[in-house]
Formats: structure tokens, sequence, C-alpha cells
């Protein structure tokens, strides 16, 4: 699906290089500073300001690599972004969770974060695991570092481990190597990835930047997540606002790739609109589906970069009609875009909360809409001439070899979805969809055991865990 021509493509490109060689970005990081003048960006010492010549942005981008390869415990389900097909895992930094078996909206747990990595561990077409909550049960120094270490314990599949401060960083990747078999192993098979958070509009803090280096000195993965906000920390205008996003991706993959040649980068750009009627940031909104699907346009075009976004968080606050059109009106039009991977399953009240529930609903919704992406053949076995002549007029195709032979490739088989007869349908108890979602959940939560980690490296993790608290709690970071 095409949203922009390639006027605007070419209009919206030369916006953002012109943005990076005009205005700048503001890194308040001297070492960056220093680095990028020694580099031939434009440093503006005193107010941290960099200004990007288009040679050196350009150079960057043809350094960094086009697919990238998302290491899981298991070699069989790492993910490859950037290899036609789209992907999707759950949205990240909850604080709050919908209760599987009360319904009751609560704060996030500990127990939370081993529910929903057992989940994506089961779920078919979640492929990869993220720091999906901030459990509010352990000091917030330590969050992210316990919550990685749960993740870790309870999924095969690939991960993203967020951390928020370097001190966090040199934890996540202690444990990660622990996982691996030692930092040689990990640097081969990248099990952890940097995420790299500039504030918008255009700012790189110190934290960041020091994320940058530490991961890139490893030549581990980066990904690049900014969350523009059209009409407050971006122009009102959907143009301006992705232009400035594109902007902040590229100055970060910039020095990226001037200090680190070849290392992994995906641009996961968070983008949404500030309602300001009601003062509130918006993920549900058409607009943000519109933007997501210019901006993976946009860079498949000009960039080649792997692109995460589609960002499937709905507004609403409990399972209901308004999630699903929130959902599907986001994650559509970035996969018909092309883009690598879809974040937002189970995400609920514009990112705050998560749910269950909702999380086995978005794995079948995505898997529809993959169905819908990847269109179907026109062949002569599938064209059927023959089987059509032989059937003949007035007849039926249900017990045929041919429509055993293709039914699976060729219709979507839902796991979720209700299809029974009313009369069916009540004798099955007459449930909804989320009432479906939460058996299944509960099923999978009562039956499904992830391959656990050897019983020595589970106790390196809880020991990396204790170092951590006994450093970083109360002010160590």
């Amino acid at each position: 699906m095409s949203v922009l021509t390639k006027e605007q493509l070419r209009d919206l490109h030369l916006a953002t290089l012109e943005i990076l060689e005009r205005t700048g970005v503001r890194m308040a990081h001297q070492r960056s500073l220093k680095y990028l003048d020694k580099m031939g960006a434009n440093v503006d010492f005193k107010n941290q300001v960099v200004r990007f010549p288009r040679n050196l942005v350009e150079g960057a981008v043809k350094k960094s690599p086009k697919k990238v390869r998302i290491c899981a415990r298991d070699p069989k389900k790492d993910v490859i972004l950037g290899d036609g097909r789209p992907h999707s895992h759950p949205s990240g930094g909850h604080m709050y969770v919908i209760d599987l078996e009360s319904g009751e909206h609560r704060l996030g747990f500990v127990r939370d974060v081993q529910m929903a990595a057992k989940l994506v561990d089961a779920l078919i077409d979640t492929e990869f695991m993220i720091t999906i909550l901030e459990p509010q049960d352990v000091p917030a120094e330590v969050r992210a570092i316990v919550c990685n270490k749960e993740i870790l314990e309870n999924t095969e599949k690939a991960v993203f481990l967020f951390v928020d401060y370097p001190k966090q960083s040199e934890y996540n990747v202690k444990m990660c190597a622990e996982v691996v078999g030692g930092i040689d192993e990990l640097k081969k098979r990248p099990i952890s990835h940097g995420i790299i958070a500039p504030t918008s509009p255009l700012v790189y803090g110190e934290a960041v930047l020091e994320n940058l280096w530490y991961y890139g000195e490893l030549g581990l993965p980066c990904y690049f997540c900014s969350m523009v906000s059209a009409g407050t920390t971006g122009p009102v205008t959907l143009a301006g606002s992705i232009a400035i996003q594109l902007a902040e991706h590229l100055a970060g993959l910039t020095l990226l790739q001037l200090f680190s040649p070849g290392t992994q980068a995906v641009f996961a750009p968070r983008l949404s609109i500030t309602d300001l009627k009601q003062g509130t940031f918006s993920y549900g909104s058409p607009e943000n589906g519109l933007m997501a699907a210019a901006f993976t346009q946009l860079v498949k075009t000009y960039y080649g970069i792997p692109v995460d976004t589609g960002y499937s968080v709905s507004d609403s606050k409990v399972l209901d009609m308004q999630v699903a059109y929130d959902k599907a009106l986001t994650m559509l039009p970035a996969v018909l875009a092309g883009v690598d991977a879809i974040s937002g399953l189970g995400g609920l009240e514009s990112g705050l909360t998560t749910s269950p529930a909702q999380l086995v609903i978005d794995d079948e919704l995505f898997s529809m809409v993959r169905r819908i992406s990847n269109g179907f053949d026109v062949d002569e076995d599938r064209l059927a001439i023959d089987l059509i002549y032989k059937v003949g007029p007035g007849r039926h195709f249900a017990g045929e070899r041919h429509t055993l032979e293709y039914v699976k490739g060729e219709q979507f088989l839902p796991k979720l979805t209700d299809r029974r007869s009313r009369s069916k349908w009540l004798k099955m108890g007459a449930k909804n969809a989320v009432d479906r979602a939460r058996d299944i959940a509960r099923d999978i939560l009562a039956t499904h055991e992830p391959e656990p980690l050897p019983k020595d490296v589970r106790k390196r993790l809880e020991v990396i865990v204790k170092k951590a608290e006994k450093e970083l709690v109360g002010g160590g970071i």
C-alpha cells in the first residue's frame, strides 16, 4: 500500500535532511560532540547542538545492514527483520494490568511479567517478547533488570529488553551473556539490544547517548525509538512530525555507524497525535495508522533500514469495541505498507495498561492482518479450471482432494474467532471474544511450560540481580 506519491516521498526525504543540516539535534554528551566534530559534523559546543551534513548521513545509511537478526534463546525462533515478512510483539513499559481472573485494573507486578512471557512463548504469531511491564513490587532502580530476568527465564523466543540507564545496561548484558555462554557468544548471537530513545523534538540526553556508545562498542544491535506526537512534540501536520521523527532516528544512526560501522540498527518510531481537545496523546487514531504506513514507505524507499512501527495500542481503557477498531486502523496500514514489525500487542489505555486476554486477541488479529498482506497466488492449479469442469454446475467442491490440499494455504483458520452457527455457539456457552480469549490464556498458563534455563544459569542470573539491587537501589544509578 502506498500512502505517499514519489514526489511526496522525495519532499519528506529532503525535508528530513534539511532539518538535520539546518536545525540539528541537541546531544548532551561531550564524548559524542567531540567525536562528531572530528568526523565532520557542524558542532555548536555551547548549545550542544549537532548539525549533520547530508554526506555524513548518507554515508552512515550505506553502512547500516538492511536485515537485522533478532536472536532468540532457541535459534529456531530467531526473527529476521527485513526478510519481507511482518513480525509482531507486545508493547512495553506498561504500569498497569487488567487482571485475567477478576478483570480488575491494577498495578503490574513481577508475576504478570512471568505470565506475559509464558503467553508470548506459546502464542504462534507473536514472535518476540519485550520488557512489557515496569513491575511495581520491586524498587524503581532495578525494575527493568528484574523484569528482564523473568523474560529470559520464561520464553525461548527473541526478546527486547528495556533499560533506562547505562548501569542497568551493564547488568542487562551480563544476564544475556550468562544465558548464551559468555560475552563473546553474545556478540555472535546477540539476544540483547540497546533501546535508544531520544526525546522529541530533536534531543538526545546524556544517558541515552551513553547507552548508544555502550551497545555500539560491543557491536550489539540498537533499536532507535522516539515518540513524536503531532501537535505537541512535533508539528500538528503529519508530514512535519514524520520528518522530525526520521531526523531523530537518522541522527543516532549516523553517530552509531561512524564509531561502530556495520552495527545492526532498527528504526522503531512510536508516532502518535495529541488530541488537543483533551490534552492527551492518542495512539488509536487513524492518523497513527497513516503515519506508520508513510514512515515505513519513506524508510523503505530511501534508507532500507528495518522498521518496527505500527504501534497498535488502543486508547480504550477496557476490552471493548473501541479496542478492535483502534488496533485494526493502526495495524493494517503499516503491514500493507511493508513494515518489518508491529508493536503494541496487548496494549490499552494509550500504552499505560496491558491485558493478557487482549494479547491473545491481538495475536489473532495480527494473524488475520498478515493473511491479508500475503495476498494470494494465481496459477494453473489455483485457477482450477479442470476441477471446475469436473464438478460442473450445481455441485460442490467440499469433498475434493484439491480442497483438502489447498485449504490451509488459502484460508485463515482461526483459533479465537467464532464462526459457528448460533445454535452451536449457545451450546458452547455463548461466550464472546473476550471470554474466549481469557479461556485460551488460562489454558496456556495452566499447560504450557517454556523450556527452562539450566539451573546453574538461573542461579547466576539471581546473583546478578542481587548485585544490581545492592549497587543501584537508593541512588546508585
